[in-house]
């Protein structure tokens, strides 16, 4: 008795029982084509998980992107607004401005900076 470590069907015999063989004779052909179609069904479904990976590692690379783009420019607005402020305080001193723009000016200050805020403690979310 002889037994395949893989499903497939005995397509010749070789060998009558009994005879004498050596190492290397050929005694058997097994049809292998179910196991070696299923062999590479795997294959392609592995393959088609590693592209899986990699698409996401790309999809995660551009949001992470995004997120540093957008933190930049919040960055910058949170700059401009300063400068604002800044402008809206000497022009009150100076007498051309009102007390309105200053509150006006520090509630626009403030906002951006809680959006800013808000922006990382999201990114610091998306990272775990």
């Amino acid at each position: 008795m002889i037994t395949s470590p893989i499903a497939a069907i005995l397509q010749q015999v070789y060998v009558n029982a009994g005879a004498t063989v050596k190492v290397g004779d050929r005694i058997l052909e097994l049809d292998k084509t179910l196991t070696q179609m299923e062999f590479d069904k795997q294959k392609d479904e592995l393959e088609l998980k590693r592209n899986g990976i990699v698409k996401i590692r790309l999809d995660l690379d551009k949001s992470f992107y995004d997120i540093k783009i957008q933190d930049s420019i919040k960055a910058f607005r949170i700059n401009s607004l300063k400068a604002d402020l800044e402008n809206a305080k000497r022009l009150f001193k100076a007498g051309g401005g009102t007390r309105e723009s200053i509150e006006q000016a520090e509630t626009n200050l403030q906002i951006a900076q809680l959006e800013k805020d808000n922006s990382k403690m999201i990114s610091a979310a998306a990272r775990r």
